[in-house]
């Protein structure tokens, strides 16, 4: 089973999988995808990704993974002026997938979201004003396109 772990900065995303390694033990394990470095490593991900997908389903075990195409079409879209992964391309990974991966999605109140990132020093993210459009285009991406995979919502409480 792969496990892909998806939301904002400061959605609990880490946290999240840090209790599901815990419940699988020894038979997980855990890859985190950041954002691209470079136009050349942007222009590879899709590549990238199937690769990374292709070589985990023939390992086998359980996989949890912190970020992933989802995220380079919200953070390159709102930060970067283009989604790195075309939605298209998002469907083509998640057909692979069918029935063998889930997607998790970790959402919250945006202020309380953006309270933590504050909090932790986060610096990917300056302001509240593209936190917010982050946030949206997320719900967009997870909750309003069609996925061939499975898709939870995992909503962190509310501070205070």
């Amino acid at each position: 089973m792969i496990i892909i772990v998806e939301g904002p900065d400061g959605s609990g995303k880490s946290t999240l999988c840090a209790q599901l390694i815990d419940i699988l033990g020894t038979a997980c394990w855990y890859e985190h995808f950041s954002y691209p470095k470079d136009k050349q490593e942007a222009d590879n991900l899709f590549y990238t990704y199937s690769m990374y997908l292709q070589d985990s389903l023939t390992e086998g075990g359980n996989l949890v993974i912190d970020r992933m195409w989802p995220s380079t079409m919200v953070y390159g879209e709102v930060l970067r002026g283009n989604p790195e992964i075309t939605y298209e391309q998002a469907l083509e990974l998640e057909a692979y997938l069918c029935g063998h991966a889930i997607m998790i999605y970790c959402t919250g109140n945006p202020e309380d979201m953006w309270h933590r990132c504050v909090e932790r020093g986060e610096d990917y993210v300056t302001g509240f004003k593209d936190f917010y459009s982050i946030c949206k285009k997320y719900d967009e991406v997870m909750l309003e396109q069609k996925h061939l995979i499975p898709v939870f919502t995992y909503t962190i409480p509310k501070e205070g």
